[in-house]
């Protein structure tokens, strides 16, 4: 097989290894930080919100699985929308993608050095020279991108063991602190009686806690390599979310328990109430413990991403209509979009160094992290919102095609304006950007229309294992 000709290889992947880029990409262990922001509004109960943002997750990943049975594509998303409502949209979709990928892998260096650099002086004392956070970043990007460029196997082997010890490390923590905590063990944190607000501090916890469910979709990207894969898809997509649940409960009720439930109103003034809290209760070892795959989360999570960046950017420009077919090229060796991966890499790194120079480590994280989860919010409402196409006819379900999608996109745009109002500098920015950038793509795919009818027609078609 010569360059030119080489494609991604079909069935190079098993079941498993597609359940832990969905894991991988959620970075469970990263919840040692990532819980604080629901406790800022449910307090002690912090549990009953992450089940119900489990349950809201359920909801939202109905419409992709049902995708995923009909369409197994590398560009993911892009392709499924390009299927059901049209090239129109179907690119615009894919545009908002292009942002979604760059801020997401933009943020992740970013909240790594932060909480490498916490766990350095948490735990030694030693504050880094203020240079330091840039060198972390690019030494810890080029250390993830080892394993994608050398393939899709190694990068999933690592994720597979890595994802794995997250989980058995923290979950054993958790309940480490469960049985010491005895008697101090309550149901009562499933309710709505520890937080402030009642059960609205619980539904704007569940909106922070369905926010670090976001990276399951990262599986569907893996629709060409993966071994039956309108099969494998759509179970790894439910496994995955059901795994991550299952965790984030576990964690947020043994941490909630071991803080205290009526104590929380300072967990959210910790950085990592995680680390503090396994220190206090578990001692040093477990407390360093946690800490390092908390950082190897977002390591890990950085990788995953990665995968899924490199394989949506080849399935976009293999229809060669915006991003040019050059980026389309597979090596024939390793069965990896190289150019599409050095490409990515680059321009996400430049925009992580610049955030952070301008606007300082936590505030570029946030900004990020903000612009990131909107694009990943609205191109979910579009998945919702077109699936029903797809199942015309006969095979049209009210609960599965219209209901579920619905009742996910109105969580979704909760989210949305939750996010945006009220406004808030320099955080208002970043819905500006991201608005601008949508009317930057509409235009563009305007003039793709306009200017490579053909392309613009077949966008999203072409995928070779069907």
């Amino acid at each position: 097989m010569s360059a030119q000709s080489a494609e991604l290889r079909h069935g190079e992947v098993g079941f498993w290894k597609v359940v832990f880029q969905g894991v991988s990409a959620t970075a469970p262990a990263a919840v040692v930080s990532t819980v604080t922001a629901a406790s800022v509004y449910a307090y002690g109960s912090i549990p009953l919100s992450f089940l119900v943002a489990f349950v809201g997750v359920l909801t939202t990943i109905v419409a992709i699985h049902q995708f995923s049975k009909k369409v197994a594509h590398a560009g993911g998303y892009y392709a499924y929308v390009c299927r059901s409502a049209g090239p129109f949209l179907g690119i615009l979709t894919g545009m908002l993608l292009l942002g979604y990928q760059i801020t997401d892998l933009a943020f992740v260096p970013i909240f790594l050095t932060i909480l490498f650099e916490f766990a350095l002086q948490f735990f030694t004392g030693v504050v880094l020279p203020s240079y330091a956070w840039a060198l972390i970043i690019v030494v810890s990007v080029i250390l993830w991108s080892i394993p994608p460029y050398l393939g899709i196997k190694p990068s999933l082997n690592y994720s597979v063991v890595l994802s794995s010890a997250e989980i058995v490390a923290l979950g054993s923590s958790a309940v480490a602190i469960i049985i010491l905590s005895g008697s101090k063990n309550t149901l009562q944190v499933f309710t709505p009686a520890f937080s402030p607000t009642g059960f609205n501090g619980v539904l704007l916890g569940g909106i922070f806690a369905i926010t670090s469910f976001l990276g399951y979709g990262s599986v569907v990207t893996l629709g060409e390599e993966a071994s039956f894969p309108k099969k494998t898809i759509a179970k790894a997509l439910l496994v995955d979310v059901v795994i991550s649940g299952v965790f984030f409960i576990l964690f947020s009720y043994g941490f909630t328990i071991g803080w205290g439930p009526a104590n929380m109103s300072t967990f959210s003034s910790q950085l990592a109430p995680g680390t503090v809290e396994a220190k206090r209760i578990l001692g040093l070892a477990p407390a360093l413990i946690i800490t390092f795959f908390a950082i190897e989360s977002f390591f890990n999570s950085g990788l995953s991403f990665t995968n899924s960046a490199i394989r949506y950017f080849y399935g976009f420009a293999r229809d060669d209509h915006i991003i040019p077919k050059y980026f389309a090229k597979v090596d024939p060796v390793h069965g990896v979009p190289r150019r599409a991966l050095l490409t990515v890499t680059a321009v996400f790194l430049v925009l992580s160094l610049a955030m952070g120079a301008v606007f300082g480590l936590f505030e570029a994280f946030v900004l990020l992290a903000t612009i990131a989860t909107l694009f990943s919010l609205t191109i979910h409402i579009f998945v919702n919102s077109t699936v029903g196409f797809l199942y015309r006819g006969k095979e049209f379900s009210i609960l599965l095609h219209l209901v579920a999608p619905l009742v996910a996109s109105v969580i979704f745009g909760f989210i949305i304006y939750s996010t945006v109002y009220p406004p808030s500098f320099p955080l208002t920015y970043m819905p500006m950007a991201a608005l601008t950038w949508s009317a930057f793509s509409v235009v563009l795919t305007m003039v793709v229309r306009a200017r490579k009818p053909q392309q613009y027609r077949d966008a999203g078609k072409y995928s070779s294992v069907e």
